[in-house]
């Protein structure tokens, strides 16, 4: 089954996340460890599921799939290759315009 693949070859596998740490962290560290193409399952609540789903799609995640029943849902989303096109430079707050001496 593509689901048990995905599972045994997951760095997750298995691996409980404590959803009372900050969501945002756990979708940070899934996002620092996949790599494009790679696909990330969820199994939680309908609210936790829509929670992952906005921020994944602001990640430009693609929503392969999501299904819901009973309250209960689950949702793949897969990595992109996206990268930003425009280049905004940033003037460092803490650099002045004069030479250190």
């Amino acid at each position: 089954m593509i689901v048990e693949k995905l599972l045994f070859q997951s760095y997750f596998k298995g691996v409980g996340i404590d959803w009372w740490c900050s969501l945002v962290s756990v979708m940070v560290e899934v996002d620092r460890i996949l790599r494009p193409q790679e696909t990330f399952i969820v199994n939680d609540g309908m609210e936790k599921i829509g929670e992952i789903e906005k921020m994944m799609e602001s990640l430009k995640w693609n929503v392969r799939m999501t299904h819901s029943r009973y309250g209960e849902g689950v949702i793949s989303v897969q990595k992109s290759w996206w990268r930003p096109t425009e280049v905004e430079t940033i003037t460092s707050a803490i650099s002045s315009e004069r030479e250190l001496v």
